[in-house]
Order: C-alpha cells, then structure tokens, then sequence
C-alpha cells in the first residue's frame, strides 16, 4: 500500500516507490499514480514513517482542490462559514448565526443582538430597537410609549 511501480515485470516489493506527495495510492497493482490525486478535503504527504498517508484537512479548514500534499494547503476557512473536519466548501451561517475565521460550526447571536446571515460576530442591536431572544437575526422598533436603550 501507499506505493505504485510503473516498470514490467518486477517481482520483488523492493522494485515499488512511494506515492509521491499529493496522492494517494491506495490499492495494489498501481502503475501510475496520476490516476490517484488526494482527494478533495484532505491532504496527503509523503513519508515512509506515517502508517496513512491521507488526512483529513482539521476543523476550521477547508480544502476544495484535489493533491494537497501538506497541512498547510488547508485554508482557513472563512469569515460568515463553517469547516467541519475534511470540509471541501466552507458552509454559510445561516441566520440568526454568526461564524468566525477559522469556525468549526455556527454560534447562536446573544440576545441583544442580530445576526443576518455570513456574518463573523454579533451585531448589537441599534439604540431605539430591541432583539428579544438569542438566535435573532433582525432588531425590532420599539413599541410607541417604550423605552430601548
């Protein structure tokens, strides 16, 4: 595993080499290792003293291009998404959510703030309006007679 051999007739494991970095050759009989890019989502290095040779890109990255060969061709992900280990796009915060560079999932907005959509803190509510509960992603006029700080 994790090498190929593009040479006829070779008998012996010695005659193999490794998959170079950014592959990922994962079966026997490999003659060419261009047919076996690392994934989407991982990264792949070459080294003979690792037991896999496929990871996934950590939590807070993402990677949306096949033969990464190292940690750093994880990028991080964006201000407004999410990256869950191994992600290939960022996912968008949705509503009511908010998401920092690097974010592995979504925060709830506080009450006392909004969060619209893709966005990467809370958002206080303005003076003369007023968000209710957490997880708001609009601020409301204060009722006629009310005070909103």
């Amino acid at each position: 595993m994790f090498t190929y051999n593009n040479k006829q007739g070779a008998y012996d494991i010695s005659d193999c080499l490794l998959c170079p970095a950014g592959y990922y050759c994962n079966s026997t009989g490999i003659s060419s290792y261009t047919s076996y890019p690392c994934p989407k989502g991982y990264y792949c290095p070459n080294d003979i003293f690792l037991a896999v040779s496929l990871y996934k890109c950590p939590p807070g990255t993402y990677n949306d291009v096949e033969g990464a060969s190292n940690l750093d061709d994880c990028l991080d992900c964006p201000v407004g998404s999410y990256c869950p280990g191994g992600t290939v796009h960022p996912k968008v915060c949705i509503n009511g959510t908010y998401c920092p560079v690097n974010s592995t999932k979504p925060l709830k907005c506080d009450a006392g703030h909004y969060c619209p959509t893709e966005i990467g803190s809370e958002l206080t509510c303005p003076n003369s309006f007023f968000c209710p509960t957490s997880g708001s992603d609009a601020y409301f006029k204060c009722p006629n007679g009310t005070y909103c700080p």
